[in-house]
This record gives structure tokens, C-alpha cells and sequence, in this order.
């Protein structure tokens, strides 16, 4: 696939991808996982939680096959607090992507690069 991996979760709030080309440009290969109808509260149960994390860990593996395990994947967040901590529990930091995570910063009005998680292919 062309263009870097770019990882949009839409959860709690849809992120449009005008909002990601802001800040990346256009060479992007874009993936997002998101809900039929983003909010705040949308997570309910621990089943929901656990199907994100089968979901998520579906995906994560998708995008390394088609762009390499030591590409690193730029993630666009909007979920709860819980979906984040599963989010990073299933990573395994010797055999996942390099990670490099998003955060919307209202100060500048826009996403910015927040924080940065090695691969194990160094």
C-alpha cells in the first residue's frame, strides 16, 4: 500500500480525515475503525470492551501485513480512557509497529504528535 499508515479511531467523536491531512498531507493510507454513532458514551459493557480488543487486535495485524512490521503506524484517537488502556495492553512491544500517537491540542487547534512507542525491530 502507498502512502504512510495512518490508524483513525472514531469513537467517541468522528475525526474527519480533512483533520488528518492537516497535519500529515495527502501520502497517507488511511484505516478507521469507528461506530455508527460516535459519543462519549457509547462504551456500555465489558463485552463491548472486549470486542474492541479482538477488533483492534484483527486490525492491527492487517495494517503490518500491508505496510511491514517496522513501518510506523500514526494513530488518530477518539475513545474512551478504557478502549486506550486495551489499546496499549495488546501491544507487544517485540513484535509490534513502532507506534507514534496523536492527541487533538485545542491551544493550537489541531491534532499534534503526543507520544512516541518504539518496535521491537530496532
Amino acid at each position: 500500500m502507498n502512502g504512510d499508515p495512518v490508524l483513525v479511531i472514531s469513537a467517541s467523536a468522528k475525526i474527519s480525515s480533512n483533520r488528518i491531512t492537516e497535519v500529515l498531507g495527502g501520502n497517507i493510507s488511511l484505516w478507521e475503525l469507528t461506530i455508527d454513532q460516535c459519543h462519549n458514551d457509547f462504551l456500555k459493557s465489558r463485552a463491548q470492551l472486549s470486542a474492541f480488543r479482538k477488533t483492534m487486535r484483527k486490525l492491527l495485524g492487517r495494517i503490518a501485513d500491508a505496510h511491514g512490521q517496522s513501518t510506523p503506524l500514526k494513530i488518530f484517537p477518539a475513545m474512551a480512557v478504557a478502549c486506550a488502556v486495551e489499546l496499549g495492553r495488546i501491544r507487544m512491544p517485540k513484535a509490534d509497529m513502532p507506534w507514534i500517537v496523536y492527541d487533538q491540542n485545542n491551544k493550537v487547534g489541531m491534532f499534534v504528535r503526543a507520544l512516541e512507542i518504539g518496535g521491537g525491530h530496532d
